[in-house]
Parts: C-alpha cells; structure tokens; sequence
C-alpha cells in the first residue's frame, strides 16, 4: 500500500478557505471519502472510495487513534487517542490541532458528533459510561451509566429522530436511548460480541457487529435482522454505509509472519459484490465515509436552519452580530432599515429577516402577526403595559448599533448611512 501525504491547503481537490468570519468553510468538488483510524500505524488516513489509494492527514502527533469523527461544516476531524487518553480534533490540512476532552482512561470507544445541538458525545468501555459534552469542551457531563450500559463500544446518532444506539460488548445488546440519555431501550440481544455500528440514513437501517467477525442489519427498530457477510477470523472493527455501498474494517493474526494484519473492506449494496479497497494496513479501527450523515435536519418553530439543514439556532439570534450558524448563514442577508411610520413605533431601526422568518415591511404588514400591535391598544385591560412594546421588539428586532450615530437616509435610500 501506498501513503500519500500532503501539507498544501487542497485536498484531492477538496479546498479549505478562510472566510472573512474567520471561520474554515469548505468547497467539495471531489467524490466522497473514507477517513481510517489506523491504531497501529499512528496516523489518520483519508481513502479515495473508488480507487483505494490515500494520503496520510497531517494531522502532527495523532498517538494511537481508534475512533473518529468528522464534521464537514467546518472541516473538523475528531478523533480518540489511545496513548494519551485524550479527544482531539484538528482541520483536515493540519491547522488548529487541539485537545478538546481528556478521559483519564485509554478505553473510549465511541465517538460521535451532534451538529445541530453542537455536541460531541462519547462512550468509555472501563468506566461503563457515555457522556457528552459541547464541541467547545463545556457542560460536560455522563448520560448514561452501569447498570443501563455495561462495555458501551461504538455509537451511532440519529439527529432526525433525536435517537442515540450503541453495541454494548457486555451485556450483548443493542441500546437506543433520546439523545440527552431518558427513554433508554433495549433493542437488539443475545448478541455475542457486537461492536461497531452505524446507521444506513437512505434505508433506515442499522449495521452492527456480531459473532466478532460478522456484519448484520436490521431495521432502526431492532427488527428484521439481515446477515450481511461473515469473515471467519477477521475482527470487525468499524463499518460505514453510504447509498450505494458498505464498507468496513478488519484485522486479524498472520501467523505466517506473526504480525498483525488489517485492510478496509467495500460491499455493493446490490449485488453483494465485495471488493479489498485497502491492504496491508496494520490496525485499522474507526472509519467515517463523508456522505453517511442523516439528510436535512428538521428545525422546531422558533429556531433557524442553517450548517447544510445539520444545524438549528434560536431565531433571535439570527442577524444580532455574532456568528452562530457553522457556515456564517445567520448574519448573511441582514438589512438595518427604518421603521415606516405606519406601524407608529417611533424613530428606530429594525434587523430584517426578524425572529419570524419576514425579510420585508410588506411581509410584515401582510401577515397575520402585525394584528398583534394593532389590536393591542383596544385590550389593554388583558395585557401587561409593555406588552406592545415588547411584540414590537419580537416582529421588528433592534438593530445592534448606535442609532444616535445614524444619519437619515437620503431621498430614494432606504438604508441609513450607519451601515
């Protein structure tokens, strides 16, 4: 096998940019890719998914990784390291490496990322726990615990549905659970040895290890369960499935020449065809592939879609001068305009698209929400004495700047100068 490294800013024509935020936004004009965890080799790999070859991330020291995580929002890879009992993450080109959560034991096992809450979950096999915490390493906390999970091996997240499963290698199950740990359910036992899982988001399916050397599915609901290949000997240690095709990792003992042995193995869908991708590797464990995230992910009212429909914000956050969204989509499109006099709120400055979702004054003036302030005034027995004006603050949000510093527009110009 051959190892490419690379230290430029494109990869395979996968580009990383720097927008004006200060935030890395990515360009994908490449095919879909499978990031490695090769334990043994020390090192993180990216594989082109129809040819096999890789590059080696230069990531720097990545010790001994076994699990990983990507987020394609901002180019992130997150991944656990072994050695040194540490969470770490670090652009695909190698900038901003950083340990974001240190475990105190070299049994993690799990490891998966939450991009509409911004959360970063993980299981540790000898503590009996899995917890989760936010990417930016605060409000840490176990979700779960013995005896509700005994070895928690890998998870799996399904942000649609608000639903978490994992292999417990102990008491051979299938868990789901909501994602803040409540609702916790057996699914799947009698499993001898299961492992890794992942979630098949075109199919609903799972894809679970069991029996250690073998690949089964079911349906989300444990249910219909499927043998999709066993390979006597070989270790499973990490699947993906994208639409089309499963993939997966293995190692085993050669005794011939008494080492370890590991390749990433690619199964069609359709015919079962199986193919090696990648050989001669030495302990391949964790593997992620780019297109297996979950479809657009829907928001509840009140909140504003962003991050490719893989994140949710509050809506007033939107246009209030501070980035929230991971591509910047929330403060793009802001306009500061006058109040027109019709609405007999005085001279301020509204922030448009507002908290409902209208990016004009005729919107406004159209929908049902302005009979809020215009009948106001006729039941104000029934309302508090701030009650308009605090609607008035929801359906034309303040500006966030100094409207005393504002000139008045010019004639035919509906933006003050103080933009």
């Amino acid at each position: 096998m051959m190892v490419q490294s690379f230290t430029n800013s494109c990869i395979v024509q996968y580009c990383i940019f720097l927008n004006p935020l200060g935030k890395h936004v990515h360009h994908n004009n490449s095919e879909p890719f499978l990031l490695v965890a090769d334990n043994s080799g020390g090192n993180i790999l990216q594989v082109n998914i129809t040819s096999g070859s890789t590059l080696q991330l230069p990531l720097g020291d990545v010790g001994m990784p076994t699990v990983l995580d990507y987020d394609p929002l901002t180019d992130y890879v997150y991944w656990f390291d072994t050695r040194d009992n540490v969470i770490k993450r670090a652009h695909r080109d190698g900038s901003d490496s950083e340990t974001i959560i240190e475990t105190a034991n070299n049994d993690a096992r799990g490891l998966a990322l939450d991009y509409a809450a911004g959360n970063i979950y993980w299981s540790v096999h000898d503590t009996h726990t899995i917890s989760v915490a936010k990417k930016n390493r605060s409000s840490a906390r176990t979700l779960l615990t013995s005896p509700a999970t005994l070895w928690p091996y890998n998870l799996v997240l399904d942000p649609r549905n608000g639903l978490l499963y994992w292999a417990d290698g102990g008491h051979g199950i299938i868990h789901r659970a909501a994602l803040d740990g409540s609702n916790h359910t057996a699914i799947i036992a009698g499993l001898s040895h299961p492992y890794a899982i992942t979630i098949d988001y075109n199919e609903d399916r799972l894809y679970y290890r069991d029996q250690q050397y073998g690949i089964y599915s079911s349906d989300l609901l444990g249910n219909d369960v499927r043998e999709v290949l066993y390979e006597e000997g070989k270790w499973v240690r990490g699947i993906a499935v994208d639409e089309h095709f499963i993939y997966w990792s293995s190692n085993w003992w050669d005794s011939s020449s008494s080492t370890n042995r590991g390749m990433i193995g690619k199964m069609s869908k359709s015919n079962m065809t199986r193919t090696v991708l990648v050989d001669g590797l030495g302990g391949p464990w964790g593997i992620y592939i780019t297109e297996a995230g979950p479809t657009e992910i829907p928001c509840s009212p009140g909140y504003f879609s962003c991050g490719q429909g893989n994140a949710c914000i509050l809506a007033w956050r939107r246009c209030d001068d501070a980035t929230d969204c991971p591509d910047g989509r929330d403060e793009e499109g802001c306009v500061c305009l006058p109040v027109p006099v019709d609405f007999n709120l005085g001279d301020r400055l509204a922030m448009l698209p507002n908290q409902l979702g209208r990016s004009t004054f005729e919107e406004i003036q159209n929908s049902s929400v302005v009979e809020i302030l215009n009948s106001s005034p006729n039941n104000a027995e029934n309302l508090h004495p701030e009650f308009r004006e605090f609607a008035s603050t929801v359906i034309f949000p303040r500006c966030n700047v100094d409207e005393a510093s504002c000139s008045s527009p010019q004639h035919g110009v509906d933006t003050p100068s103080c933009l």
